[in-house]
């Protein structure tokens, strides 16, 4: 018997999904769109390695989420989403600072 800290309300579940989806839909916008620009001429290459690291990932935690327990899995989707978060700020600003030079800030 594992205690829980918060009891089971349905509605609660609804939100977390809706915001998982949510998240997850920006993010996507936001790799495709990145990928589609630093990768114009030949974009499918790019793409194919997006999709086989997405899946290789996925099949990596379905693997080791029969082994750990949840705070574990959740510990390292929590740390794994802070460093995705800033290598691509990292990537974005060096992709994008380039163009930003010549241009003053408006007063």
């Amino acid at each position: 018997y594992y205690p829980v800290l918060i009891d089971s309300n349905k509605y609660v579940a609804v939100l977390c999904g809706f915001l998982l989806g949510l998240g997850d839909s920006c993010y996507n916008t936001q790799v495709y769109a990145l990928l589609g620009s630093m990768f114009s001429d030949d974009s499918a290459p790019a793409f194919a390695l997006f999709f086989f690291t997405q899946s290789l990932t996925a099949a990596v935690g379905f693997f080791y989420s029969t082994y750990l327990l949840l705070q574990w899995q959740l510990l390292i989707t929590a740390i794994f989403c802070v460093a995705g978060t800033l290598a691509f700020f990292q990537v974005e600003w060096n992709t994008t600072h380039p163009s930003r030079k010549g241009y003053s800030a408006i007063n």
